[in-house]
């Protein structure tokens, strides 16, 4: 099936705007599993090393879906079904340039908000 010169530019636009969506993605799951283990106390410590282990091998693996579950949709809806490997390649482009760029910032960003929630939460759950 041969694609047409209008259908490359939306494949292309697509393909890195999903690898950015990953890389948000991933680094909420990555402040999420942060987070949980900097909410322990020293003597849970040791029990939740291993916890945390789990942890971040789930969100590993949910981050693998989603790329994964995003690359077919993306395939399907703009590509007509058809495999290109460079939209698994501008995928991983554009998750790189977001990591290299933005990931900092909107990492402090969910941090801030992660601690927003847990200050309330404190807040709370002291009432």
């Amino acid at each position: 099936m041969n694609i047409y010169n209008d259908d490359i530019l939306p494949l292309l636009l697509f393909s890195l705007l999903s690898g950015i969506a990953c890389g948000v993605i991933y680094d909420i799951l990555r402040s999420l599993v942060f987070v949980a283990s900097e909410a322990q106390t020293a003597r849970a410590k040791k029990l939740f090393s291993a916890l945390e282990y789990i942890s971040l091998f789930l969100s590993d693996l949910i981050f693998c879906l989603i790329f994964g579950a995003g690359a077919l949709i993306l395939m399907y809806n703009v590509n007509k079904g058809v495999f290109r490997f460079t939209v698994y390649f501008l995928m991983g482009v554009g998750f790189l340039l977001y990591r290299a760029t933005l990931s900092k910032a909107i990492r402090r960003i969910i941090m801030l908000i992660l601690g927003a929630l847990r200050f309330v939460s404190g807040i709370i759950f002291r009432i």
